[in-house]
């Protein structure tokens, strides 16, 4: 609770922003692309206070026309929670983060909604604004089925942000394993639904194995009673047993370092600040080829990035906790520019680029492209 009431304070100082009379809304009737852009100082620090004309932004390297809205719009967020059945050491830790989630990230004006997923994606809390709903949902997790469907997850993460997007920003936030197994869906459907809703996506992810090590109280899922009894069906118990001593086995994962790089670096590759890409156009054949081999190691950080959002690991309680105070202080600090689509080739993907003016030391990141998508069938 102190890690929390720390975390609250630090997101109150940094996102000090008067809020507007009203609503703000994306100001275009026709399709747009809308590129959530976090802007820092050399140091990491956020740049607030940019106006319009401190922006240049170029689409396939023309430029283009945009508006700018602030990171007072609303949030509609969707949290996807994995709860396998043997992922009981990390859905403590995902309990005890619900309550976090509206002053940290939503806002009073924000809303948010619960999916989870193993074998199948559920939707376990609708949208509620303010309330407890998401805090209480979060708190009933509990572990069930063998598989991990993120894929499905996402798009019914994307259903229930679709309907609500006009006037606010869609948030996905992924808490569960880097990749797939088991969706109906496939990595290219669940890139098309967050690309074309203009919905970012941060995820955080852990070791089922490593997690299970971090768990103090571990020993007690071994009796028939706990709700975290493990029954994996391979017979494999990543609970460590009772006599097994506390701490990781080795060296902990890195946390990943939020470049925008996807694939081995088929889409447009802007590096620590948005720009043109040595690897030119991309087509969209070869780009989907690459980042659906890309995601069966890593399915989370090809999403994440494709959106302009972040990947992180965790399998201790307090760098969640930190990790989702940092997602708050970021998703308060960011720009949101809109623009009409350039070009009309849906075989092509369509570089960004965004630059501050006058400001060489600024780093950009956002979405690192666009392409324009059938409708799914």
């Amino acid at each position: 609770m102190a890690r929390f009431a720390s975390a609250l304070a630090l997101f109150v100082s940094a996102a000090g922003v008067a809020l507007p009379a009203q609503e703000p809304v994306f100001r275009a009737s026709s399709p747009l692309v809308v590129a959530h852009t976090t802007v820092t100082d050399a140091k990491g620090a956020y740049l607030h206070a940019l106006e319009p004309e401190d922006f240049a932004l170029f689409a396939d390297g023309k430029p283009v026309a945009f508006d700018l809205d602030y990171s007072f719009v609303p949030i509609s967020l969707v949290v996807v929670a994995e709860n396998c059945g043997d992922c009981g050491a990390a859905i403590k830790k995902m309990r005890k983060v619900g309550v976090m989630l509206l002053p940290l990230i939503t806002g009073e004006r924000g809303e948010a909604a619960l999916v989870t997923y193993s074998d199948t994606a559920r939707v376990a809390q609708r949208f509620e604004r303010g309330g407890t709903g998401i805090t209480e949902a979060m708190a009933e997790l509990r572990p069930s089925g063998d598989g991990a469907a993120l894929y499905d997850a996402l798009a019914e993460a994307v259903n229930l942000l679709a309907p609500r997007l006009r006037g606010r920003r869609g948030v996905i936030l992924h808490i569960g394993e880097k990749v797939d197994r088991g969706s109906r869906r496939t990595f290219e459907e669940a890139a098309n639904l967050l690309e074309r809703n203009n919905i970012l996506v941060y995820s955080l992810t852990f070791s089922r194995f490593r997690s299970a090590f971090t768990d103090k109280e571990a020993w007690k899922d071994r009796t028939e009673d706990s709700e975290f009894r493990e029954k994996p069906k391979d017979g494999i118990m990543r609970t460590p047993p009772a006599d097994a001593p506390y701490g990781l086995p080795g060296p902990p994962e890195p946390h990943s370092t939020g470049a925008v790089v996807m694939g081995q670096g088929a889409a447009p590759n802007p590096g620590p600040s948005s720009g043109p890409s040595p690897m030119g156009d991309a087509n969209l054949l070869g780009l989907f080829t690459i980042l659906r081999d890309a995601a069966r190691r890593n399915a989370t950080k090809e999403l994440t990035q494709l959106t302009g959002g972040l990947e992180e690991s965790f399998n201790k309680q307090s760098a969640l906790e930190k990790a989702v105070a940092r997602i708050g202080e970021e998703l308060h600090s960011q720009y949101l520019l809109s623009f009409r689509p350039v070009g009309n080739d849906p075989n092509r993907y369509y570089r960004i680029e965004i630059r501050v003016k006058n400001n060489p030391n600024a780093r950009i990141r956002t979405r690192p492209g666009y392409w324009l998508a059938s409708e799914p069938k």
